[in-house]
């Protein structure tokens, strides 16, 4: 299966490796607003946990901490679903071969392969001791663990296993743009065409001027001598027979 588009005559076809990069930028996209509205169904009970929590604190104070959190979670969801929407348009102009995206493209797949790198590695090796405490003298493990019995279970298996394919993702469109057969499809773009070079303007070219034309020659008298008189035989004698 060919993951070449149809193009129209005269327009150059795209590769299959930059068609393949394009959707795996969209499925980025995907995967970034499905990671972003995942924990917003608990946020509720969630909240009532850290109040719990904090029930013995006065500073901050249980309704601080819980007003804190859900503010908190509402503004990553709205910055998370921004950050979906620009990667979908980077992944609709590297489709038209643009230049600029491509360049873009990879500043911002290598930012999000190192922050999901790191975000995983300190998810899955660096958990919390729980001799620590927060601010207001609560024990983080107590945190920790009323934080998870108010998440579904499939909460943080399904967001970690998000957060992986979106790594992996991110990888192999930085290697699928990089390849030699992309590269003739960002700078080989012709005048005209999507992310191409100049517009094709139409031919302006004038007219030509028209030259001088003949001048007038000035009229001759009948009784005027030839002007050629040696070409011309006088009119009371025969032209001479020809040449043989």
């Amino acid at each position: 299966m060919s993951f070449a588009a149809p193009v129209a005559p005269g327009a150059q076809r795209r590769p299959g490796a930059v068609t393949a990069a394009g959707y795996a930028l969209y499925l980025v996209a995907v995967l970034l607003v499905i990671n972003a509205v995942l924990p917003l169904p608990s946020s509720g009970k969630v909240a009532d946990a850290l109040r719990q929590a904090y029930a013995n604190s006065t500073n901050p104070t249980p309704d601080s901490v819980a007003t804190g959190y859900r503010v908190g979670i509402v503004a990553a969801t709205i910055v998370t679903i921004i950050l979906a929407v620009g990667v979908a348009i980077l992944a609709a102009f590297d489709l038209r071969g643009s230049r600029v995206s491509r360049i873009i493209t990879w500043v911002a797949a290598g930012l999000g392969v190192l922050c999901l790198g790191c975000g995983l590695g300190g998810g899955l090796t660096g958990e919390i001791s729980s001799t620590s405490t927060t601010s207001g003298g609560v024990s983080t493990d107590t945190v920790n663990r009323l934080v998870k019995q108010a998440q579904p279970g499939w909460v943080r298996p399904t967001s970690t296993t998000l957060s992986v394919i979106g790594l992996l993702a991110l990888i192999l469109v930085i290697i699928l743009l990089a390849l030699p057969s992309s590269h003739p499809f960002f700078r080989g773009r012709g005048p005209g065409t999507p992310g191409g070079g100049d517009p094709a303007y139409p031919n302006l070219a004038y007219p030509p001027v028209p030259g001088p034309g003949p001048y007038p020659q000035p009229p001759i008298a009948p009784d005027a001598p030839p002007a050629h008189p040696g070409h011309t035989p006088p009119a009371d004698q025969p032209p001479a027979p020809p040449t043989p």
